[in-house]
């Protein structure tokens, strides 16, 4: 019978099951069985059976201690060999021997956002997963990195020793998180754990300002909300660059301009821009339902009001000469004026009158501009000097 090497052993302890994972190898070219005893306990002998040459079979074992081994060719005649292997859990613990655990990230492509994979959302390969052990600290370097499979979507990162871990995403432009980037996992001796990232195309929403006066340099303001948050407040005027979101979520925001004193909002047009489409004429304020990847270009068209008005007041003097006559106490003189506040000098309260001995007239809050001054005919027997007069 030719001689045998001693079979290899090797093992973890599983804290959860309380379990040694013992990992016995055939270094025999010949096939052979292979057990096991504890040394100092009787009558604790193990027959772990049949093994190919080079086989290698694992075996859960609670029994703690110093194993001896042995070997044979046929499973009656044993012979000790191969030394001895110590199953202990605090050395095995001291020795970082506890048995392994794996984690497994996986990225879907989050299209609604809410952070779940739902039917229809496909799986997201080729993207970076860092493994760093415990908590991330700044500048800290993983322990691990890989990417997902272009076909499962998943990366495994294996062998490790049971404890907190924490998984990270890399970064990819124009991509926005719908889960945290980075989340905390727990890997447990012979288990694999799951994590899962969500990501989505963000959006964007563009602002311009057109003024009638072109490039006006009044400032506009604006409010850019999703619900009762605010995501971005900004001023605008005609002359400066259209206002840029950055990369939004998709869902349901809002833009509102706030009223300007001498202006008035004559036009809102919303574009997106990514299918060089039209949306709609909206009113202010505009609700948009941002989709994933999605441009959406607003223009908000001011036009400026007319100035203001301005009031004065005019003041005729009626001098009336009656000479060697006698004067009429009933008689009357009509003086009217025409100009910005009566165009035609006809319109009521364009005209006022005086007694028979004349006197001053005067016409309040009338707009700024040219009048002529008229008198009317006062009967025969009179004759007018200044009437036709302009102010």
């Amino acid at each position: 019978t030719p001689s045998l090497p001693g079979p290899s052993f090797g093992s973890c302890y599983n804290p959860v099951t309380r379990l040694f994972r013992l990992t016995v190898v055939n270094k025999a070219e010949v096939p052979a069985y292979i057990g096991y005893d504890i040394y100092g306990q009787g009558n604790s002998f193990v027959n772990l059976g049949s093994f190919a040459a080079g086989e290698t079979k694992t075996f859960e074992v609670v029994q703690e201690g110093t194993l001896r081994k042995y070997i044979s060719a046929d499973g009656r005649k044993w012979t000790q060999k191969g030394g001895t292997h110590v199953l202990s859990i605090a050395g095995h613990t001291a020795n970082n021997l506890l048995c392994k655990g794996s984690v497994e990230a996986c990225k879907f492509q989050d299209d609604n956002a809410n952070g779940i994979q739902d039917a229809g959302e496909i799986s997201l390969g080729n993207w970076s997963m860092m493994l760093y052990a415990g908590t991330v600290e700044e500048n800290e370097q993983p322990i691990a990195t890989g990417v997902t499979d272009p076909v499962s979507s998943y990366v495994t990162f294996d062998k490790l020793l049971p404890g907190e871990y924490t998984v990270c995403e890399g970064n990819v432009e124009g991509w926005l998180p719908t889960i945290a980037l980075c989340q905390p996992i727990t890997v447990v001796s012979e288990q694999t754990a799951s994590v899962t990232f969500g990501n989505v195309q963000g959006g964007r929403i563009i602002v311009d300002k057109v003024t009638d006066p072109a490039d006006a340099p009044d400032k506009f303001d604006f409010s850019l909300t999703q619900g009762e948050i605010t995501v971005a407040s900004f001023a605008l005027s005609g002359a400066d660059t259209p206002f840029d979101s950055g990369l939004l979520l998709p869902g349901a925001y809002t833009i509102e301009e706030a009223a300007a004193a001498g202006w008035d909002l004559t036009d809102v047009t919303c574009v997106d821009v990514t299918n060089q489409l039209q949306a709609s004429e909206l009113p202010n304020p505009i609700s948009i339902s941002l989709q994933a990847g999605q441009t959406v270009m607003c223009t908000f068209t001011n036009t400026q009001q007319p100035p203001a008005p301005e009031y004065g007041s005019l003041t005729v003097t009626k001098a009336v000469n009656w000479g060697d006559a006698t004067p009429d106490e009933v008689q009357t003189f009509e003086i009217c004026i025409a100009g910005p506040s009566f165009p035609s000098g006809n319109e009521q309260g364009a005209c006022q009158s005086v007694g028979h001995s004349g006197g001053s007239l005067t016409w309040n809050n009338l707009e700024a501009g040219a009048y002529t001054v008229t008198e009317s005919n006062p009967g025969a027997g009179w004759s007018v000097s200044g009437s036709g007069v302009s102010v």
